[in-house]
């Protein structure tokens, strides 16, 4: 008997090609994150995210982008 495991998502980190609108991210606990709005600032740019669970939104840098991971297209 061959027993296959289920297979499971990957992910990669987010970088800036990934700040994009629609795309969605997750944290490093897993909740998943849509990119509504992406804003250039005078002094940086910024994304509006919202929590795709809680309906939640947050005005966040897109420096820190790197904190957040995407799913791996196979």
């Amino acid at each position: 008997m061959v027993i296959v495991s289920p297979k499971k998502d990957r992910f990669r980190a987010a970088n800036m090609k990934d700040v994009k609108k629609n795309n969605i991210i997750h944290d490093a606990a897993g909740n998943p994150y849509r990119i509504l709005e992406v804003v250039f600032n005078v002094e940086s740019w910024n994304m509006l995210i919202q929590n795709m669970d809680r309906r939640k939104t947050k005005n966040i840098p897109c420096e820190r982008i790197s904190q957040y991971r995407v799913l791996e297209q196979a």
